[in-house]
């Protein structure tokens, strides 16, 4: 018994302090930042009080690192074959604000999801007909008239 009044103490004393005539008096100014959206310290559920852009029906931006609309979560790309690249049109929310980890990627512009070998940046096989660098085109070596090889662009 002795253990939980003990631990209950901080919380209570925590409880206090926040919810204290003396707290709530620091709230003089109800909205700082102008969005009309309280801050949460004084009662409200706006987790930037000093930024406008962030409230809670702000509008999250894709891996920006900032939990614009005070949910805990931010907007990632999905990575399903977890080469560090994304698919665009494939976007999760995700407690890593920083869209780091598995399953996830700050950056988009994955082709093909399903092949680590396959994102913008990668190296293009000529002549396999793949596109492993999505730029929109398979390399083809193809003769020139001086008896060498180019590469040709065959787009996809």
């Amino acid at each position: 018994m002795f253990q939980r009044i003990a631990l209950l103490s901080p919380l209570l004393a925590l409880a206090f302090l926040l919810y204290s005539p003396s707290a709530q008096a620091q709230c003089t100014q109800l909205d700082q930042d102008g969005d009309g959206f309280l801050s949460i310290a004084c009662g409200g559920a706006d987790c930037d009080d000093l930024d406008a852009l962030i409230n809670p029906i702000a509008t999250e931006v894709v891996a920006d690192g900032i939990d614009s609309n005070c949910d805990g979560l931010e907007l990632c790309y999905a990575d399903l074959d977890a080469d560090g690249w994304g698919d665009s049109n494939n976007l999760v929310l995700s407690s890593n604000l920083s869209c780091a980890g598995p399953g996830i990627a700050a950056v988009g512009g994955d082709c093909d999801d399903t092949s680590q070998n396959t994102h913008p940046g990668a190296v293009d096989i000529p002549n396999n007909g793949i596109d492993e660098d999505c730029n929109g085109y398979d390399e083809t070596a193809v003769p020139t008239s001086n008896g060498n090889w180019g590469m040709l662009k065959r787009r996809y």
